[in-house]
């Protein structure tokens, strides 16, 4: 939603993806820079993911997804902020029984 209005994000294509990270802070962060990485080598944009799974690993932890979405069309999906690099900075990771919730910063 930081990049533009996920709703001109049409779900055409899947992408599965499968990252890892010493700690849980460290998973967020790969599966950030997949994403980024994604936008900045293949243009694509998705607007659905699903987690698969969250392993725990002998190296941290392994994380399981797939994204939905299309090719960039800067015509059609409008450019807020351009994002450099996902941050560590004050990043959290809060699990209670019903829900997790995320926050990070980007560098824009």
């Amino acid at each position: 939603e930081v990049m533009t209005d996920l709703k001109s994000v049409e779900p055409l294509d899947v992408q599965s993806f499968v990252v890892e990270g010493r700690d849980l802070q460290a998973l967020l962060y790969s599966w950030l820079e997949e994403l980024l990485l994604e936008f900045e080598l293949k243009q694509m944009i998705y607007s659905r993911f699903e987690v698969s799974s969250i392993e725990k690993t002998s190296d941290g932890f392994r994380l399981k997804a797939k994204a939905w979405g299309e090719t960039y069309n800067p015509n059609k999906h409008i450019s807020k902020v351009g994002i450099k690099a996902a941050t560590y900075h004050r990043m959290e990771i809060n699990k209670t029984p019903e829900h997790v919730t995320l926050r990070f910063i980007l560098d824009i």
